[in-house]
């Protein structure tokens, strides 16, 4: 079944999803000597900030481990963009980053305690990304594995962990 689910969501995500791929490879180039792995057919970069972001098949986190909430909730974003394709951007995306970041609404989650997860796109992706990441259970077991063979699989500046230079 994995088999046949990578291939499908990256070509969903590089042709019905291509437009916030796109912005998503450019932000990737960007960072491209950050630590990198793949979580499910998506590319996972540790970029070293505080915030995570998705765009398409990128997902950008403070540090490339082993998946939690933010990158869980991350990766339920690259499956909303599977949904709306070039609508993502629009109905998620705008929305989602003025959510994180504008200081209006900053302020209404500190003074009235209103949790993050209060937006429909925000508590959409917790669900998502808990349910594709429940179903993939064999992301987390090969993460396991790759470490136990020592290598845990992160890719830093093109080599891999444990090749020599």
């Amino acid at each position: 079944m994995a088999v046949i689910c990578i291939p499908l969501y990256i070509f969903l995500q590089c042709t019905w999803g291509s437009i916030q791929t796109c912005a998503g490879f450019f932000l990737f180039l960007r960072y491209r000597k950050c630590p990198h792995r793949f979580l499910g057919g998506a590319i996972h970069t540790g970029w070293g900030r505080r915030d995570g972001i998705s765009l398409g098949l990128f997902i950008f986190s403070p540090e490339c481990k082993q998946p939690d909430g933010l990158v869980i909730h991350e990766y339920g974003h690259t499956f909303q963009s599977l949904l709306l394709g070039p609508l993502y951007l629009p109905v998620i995306g705008i929305p989602s980053a003025l959510w994180a970041n504008g200081r209006k609404y900053k302020e209404l989650r500190q003074r009235y305690g209103v949790p993050y997860s209060f937006f429909f796109a925000e508590s959409w992706a917790d669900r998502l990304g808990k349910k594709m990441t429940d179903k993939f259970k064999w992301i987390s077991m090969a993460w396991q594995a790759a470490k136990a063979a020592g290598n845990d699989g992160i890719y830093e500046g093109g080599k891999a962990d444990g090749q020599k230079t």
